[in-house]
């Protein structure tokens, strides 16, 4: 890229991206690791700065497999080295220094990967790795046969995968001897044999191992249960896995048999054929005592025969229409000191426009249409500041607790908690003074920050902990709140910035100063 066009000029300002989490060191002790690893890394290096051009195919291919192999030699070693940090509290200085809420967010800062990542990690780690007793006698592994083959680099992580789910899915009632024998088949044909065909030779010896199909128990039931939803796509959609109990399934059976049935509850029809304001009665009902959601109970037949949706969207607008009822009910009290309801922040300018999209206190976004939508439904849904509200954001020394529009006021503001690199959302946090509120901090809104139950506690005078202020107007995001970390992370205590609720400001650069 020339020096002189755009994308340079870009460029040079992100490389003055202002706050960026220092890495934490990782100082060497034995003079062994030391050498060895720059060994590792400048054969590493040297084969990186290869002229691709001059080597042959046979080359290519060559290199290709001993990489792979290395990376599986190091994977194999590393599940002992992460087995032996966790059981002589090697994470500890990371976790005081950061605020981490466990091992695994821990490792994630430390390598720079999801905190989900890390506890996958971890979870193998125990299975694969050796351990050590109190008195130094090493313990085997858990899963020997499959960390014996890990170690000799003859295993991919799939091939891993495949035999700790297989091991996890089979019934308790299976014999240690019997499970021990079948982890050794699997992980002895891994060796030879790619991921899909070890998927097949799982499966086949499950069949073997549990001809019948034995009924699963209570404890069985209860390890398998989730309900997981994958993080939004850039159309603002969702999708997800899940895995339900019997009670579960017969609650939404119950429901789904009712709200979901053709003509229900159709987010399509025009007008709904469910006003939770004043649904319409049908001729069926026809008791006193029916209630609204007994009136909704036969939908029309033009609109059961007009209805297109598939079983799963029927389903789909149930769910929302049971949530809908539900907050609407004003039932299930208050959360961090807000009725439950579905707060959304949005700008005037967005609310006129029709465009754009909310951000929810609980993180997700919402199109602005949607918004609209589920506001003209119920009032709670929605709040918008635009900087000319008459609620009281300032009270000085008055109060200490935050009131009610004042965190509204921050959700929109900050949108989660402001500690360095938190995805906490704004409904996982509380009001943090960023001038502590003992030494004479307001209860002002500009003094106020949102900040998560692992992030808040940091803060305070004692030594190694964490102090906040507010960016001056030289800073190039003003008035953002600012986290100094302690000097066991940084010596001159730098403010940084959580650019992550904002990620608009890691496509653009920070203005020129």
């Amino acid at each position: 890229m020339e020096s002189g066009d755009p994308g340079s000029a870009w460029q040079v300002q992100m490389g003055r991206r202002v706050g960026a989490l220092p890495a934490v060191a990782a100082p060497v002790d034995d003079p062994r690791v030391c050498a060895l690893l720059a060994q590792l890394g400048s054969a590493v290096e040297g084969i990186a700065v290869l002229d691709a051009s001059t080597l042959t195919s046979e080359d290519r291919l060559a290199l290709i497999c001993g990489a792979e192999n290395t990376r599986r030699l190091l994977t194999g070693a590393s599940h002992t080295w992460l087995n032996g940090l966790v059981a002589g509290s090697g994470f500890d200085s990371v976790l005081g220094a950061i605020g981490a809420s466990g091992v695994p967010h821990a490792l994630a800062h430390m390598l720079r990967i999801t905190t989900a990542a890390a506890a996958s990690r971890l979870a193998v780690a125990r299975d694969l790795g050796t351990g050590t007793t109190m008195t130094g006698e090493t313990l085997d592994s858990p899963l020997t046969h499959t960390a014996a083959a890990a170690r000799d680099g003859a295993l991919a992580d799939a091939h891993v995968s495949i035999i700790r789910s297989f091991l996890k899915k089979l019934p308790h009632t299976v014999d240690a001897e019997t499970r021990d024998a079948a982890e050794q088949t699997l992980a002895d044909l891994a060796r030879t044999v790619g991921p899909e065909e070890l998927t097949a030779i799982a499966t086949r010896l499950t069949e073997y191992l549990d001809p019948d199909g034995a009924e699963p128990d209570d404890r069985d039931r209860a390890r398998k249960r989730f309900f997981e939803i994958d993080p939004q796509g850039p159309d603002s959609m969702s999708s997800g896995r899940f895995c339900v109990d019997p009670v579960l399934r017969a609650l939404l059976d119950a429901f789904l048999a009712k709200f979901a049935a053709p003509g229900t509850n159709n987010s399509e029809s025009t007008p709904p054929a469910v006003d939770l304001d004043d649904p319409p009665r049908t001729e069926d009902a026809t008791s006193t005592d029916a209630t609204p959601a007994d009136s909704a109970e036969q939908p029309d037949d033009r609109e059961a025969e007009w209805d297109h949706r598939t079983p799963g969207q029927r389903n789909h607008d149930a769910l929302t229409y049971l949530l809908k009822d539900s907050l609407a009910s004003r039932r299930h009290g208050q959360h961090r000191g807000l009725p439950l309801s579905v707060v959304v922040s949005v700008s005037l300018d967005q609310l006129t426009a029709a465009a754009g999209l909310g951000l929810t206190a609980t993180g997700s976004a919402v199109p602005v249409a949607d918004v609209v939508r589920l506001a003209a439904e119920a009032h709670h849904y929605l709040r918008v500041f635009d900087g000319a509200t008459g609620s009281t954001l300032h009270f000085a020394r008055a109060r200490r607790c935050a009131s009610t529009d004042q965190r509204l006021a921050l959700f929109a503001r900050d949108r989660g908690c402001t500690g360095p690199g938190c995805s906490a959302p704004a409904s996982r946090c509380e009001a943090h003074h960023v001038d502590d509120w003992a030494a004479g901090g307001l209860t002002d809104i500009d003094d106020l920050a949102l900040a998560c139950d692992v992030h808040h506690p940091l803060v305070g005078e004692r030594a190694g902990q964490w102090a906040t202020s507010t960016a001056p107007p030289s800073h190039p995001y003003p008035g953002t709140v600012l986290w100094h970390p302690p000097t066991v992370i940084d010596e001159g205590r730098h403010g940084i910035p959580n650019h992550l609720n904002f990620p608009e400001r890691h496509l653009a650069p920070p203005p020129d100063d």
